[in-house]
């Protein structure tokens, strides 16, 4: 039976995305030998100048977008990531996704809890499912935020953790605090509960994040799915990997929508700093890689052959701006070269 195509896009963004976007499109090009239904396109900067939009790589976006496929991007800083927004709404029109668990043992956690964390969170980006005012007001020396939630909008986001769970051990958790603001938790409530009747095989909790943040590290097992809003995903989630991975250079995350559209961001930001030093972690990338097989094309297989090769060389080496403990560190091309050897070794091509 032919398998389904793969397409994913490969768009370097700015700083330190071109050396870390190069070496993920030399793995793909490993594995399409073996894995011939990969399909790969590389997209030019989306800027021709400062916010020009570049109208080739538009109309690649938009086919990888029709064509159920995936992009993977080096950051987009500044002014240019606003433009982005503005103009590509379908790129950044999702909900992040971040699986949790131990990478490279380098987790401060004791081994009998670290080994039991399997979890995904699950997080709105902040102005897009919502509308948003911000006001700051000089004569008092305050500021006011305004966040406006639609019920329905909402009912997507649910959607989407839904459908995940689903997919994993059926257990779903939405974070709100449920004694501030009773009207707004009430529309969380509301939204994940209305579509939950959609899913009666997934367990829906609703706990505070306080409760739920040092409960999950108690009893990590009682926890697959986590829905997190607004500032807790955002900041939850960064404090889990810490503690989970021991460093967020090995993290991998990645932008969902219910219409299979996906996008995933490298880590570092832009990383001009760092930009053309041989210096950028690419573990976060080549983790990106093998959660884009999993979570937006659904094959297993190519999930475990790129996280497996990963998990061989982080047993014996480091990149420079991750934590050596002991390890021999690698500049970038030399960890890709070394990647690109061992996967190809476990490919038998």
């Amino acid at each position: 039976m032919e398998k389904e195509n793969i397409l994913i896009g490969f768009h370097e963004g700015e700083g330190s995305g071109k050396e870390l976007i190069s070496g993920a499109y030399s793995i793909c090009e490993i594995l399409q030998k073996r894995y011939p239904e990969l399909l790969l396109e590389k997209i030019p900067f989306l800027y021709d100048g400062y916010a020009k939009m570049n109208l080739s790589a538009k109309k690649l976006f938009n086919k990888i977008k029709k064509e159920k496929g995936s992009v993977i991007s080096g950051a987009i800083s500044g002014d240019n990531t606003y433009d982005l927004r503005s103009r590509y709404k379908f790129v950044y029109k999702l909900v992040e996704i971040k699986p949790i668990y131990n990478l490279a043992d380098l987790s401060p956690l004791k081994m009998n809890v670290r080994d039991k964390i399997d979890w995904l969170i699950i997080r709105h980006n902040k102005g897009i499912f919502t509308v948003a005012k911000e006001k700051w007001i000089k004569k008092d020396k305050s500021a006011e935020w305004t966040t406006i939630y639609d019920l329905d909008e909402l009912k997507i986001l649910a959607k989407v953790s839904f459908e995940h769970a689903q997919k994993r051990r059926k257990k779903l958790t939405l974070t709100v605090k449920s004694k501030q603001r009773s009207k707004v938790i009430n529309i969380w409530r509301d939204a994940f509960t209305e579509v939950s009747k959609q899913y009666p095989d997934v367990e829906l909790s609703i706990l505070n994040p306080d409760f739920a943040g040092a409960d999950a590290f108690e009893h990590p097992e009682k926890y697959d799915v986590f829905f997190m809003p607004d500032i807790i995903g955002d900041t939850l989630a960064d404090i889990y990997v810490m503690l989970v991975n021991g460093n967020r250079n090995f993290d991998g995350s990645g932008n969902y929508s219910v219409d299979n559209f996906s996008y995933y961001n490298t880590l570092h930001g832009a990383g001009k700093d760092i930009m053309g030093k041989n210096i950028s972690n690419p573990s976060g990338t080549i983790n990106n890689l093998a959660l884009m097989f999993k979570y937006s094309f659904g094959r297993e297989d190519l999930y475990e052959v790129v996280k497996k090769t990963l998990n061989t060389i982080l047993g014996d080496y480091r990149c420079q701006d991750g934590i050596s403990d002991g390890k021999k560190i690698l500049g970038t091309k030399e960890f890709y070269d070394k990647y690109i050897e061992e996967i190809t070794k476990n490919l038998v091509l």
